[in-house]
């Protein structure tokens, strides 16, 4: 009668399977797998991982908290001033408003140190081209707010 041969599978090391296949992954993926190991590395150190590991165990908790804070009318509310905002200054050129920033910083700067100008000084400022050009937008500005609290 025939001897049954003995057939001991070798036992697979997943470790070793993964170093295959990332020692088989082609060449120009080598600094994309680097750059992942750092960036899973530094999320690591910073607790980032940490933080969505446990975000993630408590999915149910964080959704029910959240759509509870995101339904209150307070919310809603300030969610849409913002995209109103948001609009408003998308419509704004930003080389001009960082001039009016840096000359409002100049001015609060200058404002300080000296003294305070006289009512004379200020309606003379306020007659100057630029002046009044200021003036202008700010009127515009009043004048559109005063027509929306009418309706």
């Amino acid at each position: 009668m025939a001897k049954p041969i003995e057939f001991r599978p070798a036992a697979d090391n997943p470790r070793d399977e993964i170093q295959r296949r990332l020692a088989d992954a082609p060449i120009e993926h080598a600094e994309a797998l680097l750059a992942c190991y750092k960036l899973i590395e530094e999320a690591h150190r910073s607790g980032t991982l940490e933080l969505m590991r446990g975000l993630l165990g408590a999915q149910d908790a964080v959704v029910s908290h959240l759509s509870q804070v995101l339904a209150t009318p307070e919310t809603v509310s300030a969610l849409r001033n913002g995209f109103i905002l948001m609009k408003l200054l998308s419509g704004i050129d930003s080389e001009k408003l960082t001039a009016v920033v840096n000359g409002l910083a100049g001015a609060a700067s200058h404002a300080s140190t000296g003294p305070a100008p006289s009512i004379f000084g200020i309606l003379g400022r306020a007659t100057s081209e630029d002046g009044r050009r200021a003036l202008s937008v700010g009127m515009a500005a009043l004048e559109a707010a005063g027509k929306a609290l009418r309706k």
